[in-house]
């Protein structure tokens, strides 16, 4: 571990620490007169934070509140608003798809690089900052463009959001009054992360309940099939996410502890900026899939969606084994080439288009009209799933640190090689499972999942 500066009660000023041979901390530059000793055992010492200013805390909750409730308004809307724009067994829609994925992860690159480079030069308040006024230009975008929707998006059933419901309140106006009531919930739940389990607990109960009460007494046998095998789709995506929102977690500190961050002999890259890597392999392969997807599909030859769904699952799983082979080439600091961790990132962007915007697609297939953006906001609370359980799978790779700094790195990469090795063997299981079993689940589509040439 390389030297790092940081405040220690043990007198004025800073000093230096690094990992002392052997394990434990290395304090170097000390007085003297101080009262600890220049080095200190593995274990003989705690550490702690200084006291946040609770004003400043409550702050950053409130923020990451509002990003929360307008994603939940956001993201299941727009997506079905993406399959109303298709016809039902139009090949094109599993291209649309894809395509609309490479806009969403056009920003995110550019965000990555952008809000990485301002927060570690500038500071965090101007990284984040830039990524609220692109969150404005996007909502303004969408306000000037929606007349290019043609009418698609907009209420089924206008004159019902102008009735009153609370009083003199109508029904549009009480959904806003809610969302805002909403974001003070939100900002009492994330405060308290034991609650999120219990919430998304509860929440799947009830969401699962009213899909079981309808699929029981509203749908045909067809509608029915057809929403079993969405919600097997569901299922399989939590195992996907949990494994690829690595990235934001395990895989970002992988990067800054035990990767070779270095490009040249005075360029290097900083741990922030890997997370573009899966968006620009993104914008790289979106094009090439969704031409790959409409040209099968124009010739009968589309994989079904419980293959793609496989295909996704095996990759993500065998992204983590490339880390793990990486990690054979690790230098004398145990840090992997850079390499193989953006190998892993190319499997699991592969992955991912064969499974995310085929995996929106299908919803918009498979649910009867009156369900869609319920099945669409289903899809998305198993993201959110896969991110509570993907922070128990990065919590198992935690490592002892000082300042940011790893005190045992050569402990720390091997901790990663034997989580990540067992967690991929286990997805790249379920994928090919997942595999075996499409011939059966195929025919609960009932041909939904199907694509005929346009002039068919």
């Amino acid at each position: 571990m390389e030297a790092r500066s940081v405040c220690l009660e043990v007198g004025p000023g800073c000093y230096a620490v690094s990992a002392a041979p052997g394990g434990g901390m290395q304090i170097m530059g000390l007085p003297a007169a101080a009262p600890l000793p220049s080095v200190l055992p593995k274990g003989g010492y705690s550490l702690g934070v200084t006291q946040r200013d609770p004003v400043f805390v409550g702050v950053f909750y409130l923020a990451l509140s509002l990003i929360i409730m307008g994603v939940g308004f956001l993201k299941a809307n727009i997506s079905s608003i993406v399959g109303q724009l298709y016809r039902e067994a139009d090949p094109r829609r599993d291209p649309g798809f894809t395509l609309y994925y490479y806009g969403i992860n056009l920003g995110a690159f550019w965000a990555a690089i952008a809000c990485g480079w301002l927060g570690t030069h500038i500071g965090w308040w101007a990284g984040f900052g830039a990524a609220g006024v692109g969150m404005l230009a996007g909502y303004l975008v969408f306000v000037l463009g929606k007349p290019l929707l043609e009418g698609n998006g907009e209420p089924p059933a206008p004159e019902r959001l102008k009735a009153p419901l609370l009083g003199p309140i109508n029904a549009e106006w009480s959904l806003y009054l809610a969302g805002i009531a909403g974001v003070g919930v939100v900002w009492l739940i994330v405060q308290r992360f034991q609650l999120i389990g219990v919430m998304l607990g509860a929440g799947s109960v009830v969401v699962l309940g009213y899909l079981g009460w309808f699929m029981a007494t509203r749908c045909t046998r067809i509608e029915r099939d057809r929403m079993i095998l969405a919600l097997i789709l569901i299922a399989a995506s939590v195992i996907f996410w949990t494994m690829f929102e690595q990235a934001g977690s395990s895989l970002n500190q992988f990067a800054a502890r035990n990767t070779q961050l270095q490009l040249t002999a005075t360029q290097s890259i900083n741990a922030p900026q890997i997370q573009s890597f899966n968006a620009g392999f993104i914008l790289i392969g979106a094009p090439v899939f969704a031409a790959l997807w409409a040209f099968l599909g124009q010739r009968g030859a589309d994989p079904n969606p419980v293959i793609k769904f496989a295909l996704g699952l095996t990759q993500v799983g065998l992204s983590f084994l490339i880390i793990v082979f990486g990690s054979r080439f690790a230098d004398a600091q145990f840090r992997e080439p850079l390499v193989f961790l953006a190998l892993a990132y190319v499997v699991q962007t592969t992955g991912e288009l064969c499974l995310s915007p085929v995996g929106l697609s299908q919803m918009t297939k498979l649910s009867p009209p009156l369900l869609l953006s319920t099945v669409m906001a289903t899809w998305f609370l198993a993201v959110s799933w896969a991110q509570w359980l993907g922070g128990f799978v990065a919590q198992l790779t935690a490592a002892e640190t000082v300042a940011g700094k790893v005190l045992d790195p050569a402990k720390a990469l091997a901790t990663y090689v034997h989580v990540y090795a067992a967690a991929g063997w286990i997805t790249v299981g379920l994928g090919v499972a997942l595999a075996a079993a499409s011939p059966f689940l195929k025919r609960l589509a009932h041909g939904a999942s199907d694509v005929r040439p346009l002039d068919a």
